[in-house]
């Protein structure tokens, strides 16, 4: 599988994660949807670990780590902004920008 696709799946999937986790919010704890949430939470950050143990495997982690890790936070911000609501203000956005920027940066390194 090629680096692109292994970032792309880890980065999603990481996301989804997160996304999950905060859906099991709305939920009491060991209800029959909070369950559900957080085992599909766990089943993507799994997705996302294997993922991650393949990039850290055969590439240079001083490239691969802040990849993911930008990239996850443009993920997020603009998913929470688009599934939760969450306010956007220039600082957010300045932010994800500087994420955009370092994951081409890294990427072309």
């Amino acid at each position: 599988m090629s680096e692109v696709l292994l970032i792309i799946a880890s980065v999603v999937t990481a996301a989804f994660g997160q996304i999950f986790i905060k859906y099991s919010t709305n939920y009491k704890l060991l209800e029959r949807n909070w369950i559900f949430y957080v085992l599909l939470s766990i089943l993507s950050s799994t997705v996302s670990f294997a993922a991650n143990l393949i990039l850290f495997k055969n590439e240079e982690m001083s490239k691969i780590s802040p990849i993911l890790t930008a990239a996850s936070i443009v993920v997020v911000v603009v998913a929470s902004v688009v599934l939760f609501n969450d306010e956007m203000n220039i600082r957010k956005v300045l932010g994800v920008g500087f994420a955009v920027v370092s994951v081409i940066l890294l990427a072309r390194s």
